[in-house]
């Protein structure tokens, strides 16, 4: 074990139950409130499970039919919840034609079954509704009663649903959901759908919250927190273009201590879906770093996993900081704290569990990603390692052996049968960006930026991406003269990844 683990290891187990005494004590009682479907929420999917229906804007009228597909990663007991607009609650899935509901992987299953006599059809009442896919390996007790494959609409009690998240939660069995919303009218209805809306989510990072030692950095994470400082201006200048130029009817910006992992998470899994319906164009923008978990000193960028690091992210070093603290006798209440909680997190699952704890890994920017199906979901993401999370696999860097695409991010929802989703990465290879002055902006950004300016009429997502191929070889070729007159190495070639499985054309600038 490297002493980095060990210190990871180190056991303070008075300090971690005096630690979580202080937060119990801190949190206010919550009121009580009946359990709804879409509460029951998995942060850490170790596999996917999507859910689609039949109308791709996700509105139906009075007399309407309305079907589902499931389909997951992994095998798996497939249930499917519906919560009503008057909030009666029924299990779908299995049901009295479908009294099986145990699954092969990928294998598409459609609710009703295609040869199935029943017909779902839309009725009163009408408003939004709720259709909830849980995927578990094992099966759920409390909803293996055989009263509930009596019909077709079987009926859930709070209870029930209460037990269901006590049962996910008390044991530790692999399981994965997805939630689909949608919004049903009387036929008489005149209520018209708005145009399309364009709405924008902006993240940029240029600082963390915990500090480092110099001699606990090591020299890659060194150079990562020196290369990407800027990101805080990135987010801040292309929210403004965007909101001019790029005609967003509603955007947020979260950069540096306001880019935690809960305010960010807050932002993709409540806000995005709220503002936002189905046939509306969503832009989500990430200037910052990103972190390779690399299983062993042999990894290619083919079998790493990789993170977003948020604002609270703890790096390497930071925990060897704060146990240096503690035998010094000179930490906070605040530092101990965390300290505790690395520690408890590395015991059960490595250093790997720590820095995943205030990132995004790519399996979970999938999941969130999934919360917005029925939207052309456009990503830019000015980092490297962008093209492990594009629907394309990663793009190994020129120089690494033939290496096998990860199958991760939303490569994994395509495979599911999620489409509309587009790409813009500052690189598909595994080495930074060194193009970036911390006082202005990251070049792939500025370049963006300026192609969307300079065009007198509108602008694509391709020719915004050939644009910025075109300037930036030519800025990389003014570097490398410099670099080489100065007898120093010249850097590889790289230009950005761009990947779009959109059905209809993406409009940077309408």
């Amino acid at each position: 074990m490297s002493h980095r683990a060990s210190l990871l290891a180190v056991a303070l187990s008075t300090l971690f139950a005096a630690a979580i005494v202080a937060a119990a004590s801190a949190q206010p009682p919550k009121p009580s409130q009946p359990p709804r479907p879409e509460d029951i929420r998995q942060k850490n999917p170790g596999f996917l499970v999507r859910a689609d229906v039949n109308r791709a804007l996700r509105s139906y009228r009075d007399g309407d039919a309305l079907s589902l597909t499931v389909a997951a990663e992994a095998d798996a007991y497939i249930y499917v919840l519906y919560k009503q607009a008057d909030g009666k609650l029924f299990l779908i899935y299995p049901n009295s034609t479908q009294p099986h509901n145990r699954v092969k992987a990928r294998q598409a299953v459609a609710i009703p079954a295609s040869g199935d006599t029943f017909r779902w059809e839309i009725g009163p009442p009408f408003g939004k509704e709720i259709i909830k896919v849980i995927a578990s390996k094992e099966p759920l007790q409390e909803l293996a009663d055989p009263s509930f494959r009596e019909k077709f609409f079987n009926a859930v009690a709070p209870r029930n649903l209460k037990g269901i998240e006590l049962e996910l939660g008390a044991n530790e069995i692999a399981w994965a959901e997805d939630c689909v919303e949608i919004t049903t009218y009387a036929a008489d209805n005149k209520e018209e759908l708005a145009g399309a809306r364009r709405i924008g989510l902006f993240i940029g990072l240029g600082e963390y919250e915990h500090q480092v030692s110099k001699t606990a950095l090591t020299p890659e994470v060194e150079k990562m927190l020196r290369h990407y400082r800027p990101g805080h201006h990135d987010a801040q200048t292309l929210a403004s273009v965007m909101q001019e130029i790029g005609r967003l009817s509603e955007r947020r910006m979260l950069t540096n201590e306001q880019a935690t992992r809960d305010k960010v998470e807050e932002a993709f899994t409540r806000w995005l879906p709220s503002v936002s319906r189905p046939g509306d164009t969503v832009f989500i923008y990430f200037s910052g770093l990103t972190f390779p978990l690399s299983p062993g000193s042999d990894a290619t960028p083919a079998n790493r996993e990789v993170l977003l690091p948020l604002y609270n992210f703890v790096f390497p070093g930071v925990v060897q900081t704060l146990e240096e603290k503690r035998q010094s006798g000179n930490i906070s209440r605040q530092d101990s704290q965390l300290l505790a909680l690395t520690q408890q997190l590395a015991a059960r699952g490595g250093e790997a569990a720590v820095y995943r704890q205030w990132s995004i890994p790519e399996q979970l920017f999938a999941h969130w990603l999934q919360g917005l199906a029925g939207r052309q979901v456009v990503v830019i993401l000015d980092a490297p390692y962008a093209s492990a999370f594009g629907p394309g696999g990663f793009v190994p860097a020129a120089g690494w052996p033939t290496a096998t695409p990860l199958a991760a991010g939303v490569a994994r929802l395509q495979d599911l049968g999620q489409r509309d989703i587009a790409m813009l990465g500052a690189c598909g290879t595994s080495r930074f960006d060194v193009s970036r002055d911390p006082d202005t902006l990251s070049l792939m950004t500025e370049l963006l930026v300026r192609s969307m300016q300079s065009a007198p009429g509108a602008v694509s997502l391709e020719q915004a991406h050939a644009e910025i191929v075109k300037k930036m070889q030519s800025r990389l070729a003014e570097i490398n003269e410099k670099l080489r007159a100065e007898g120093k190495e010249p850097e590889p070639p790289y230009q950005p990844y761009m990947v779009n499985t959109c059905t209809k054309p993406v409009m940077l600038k309408p």
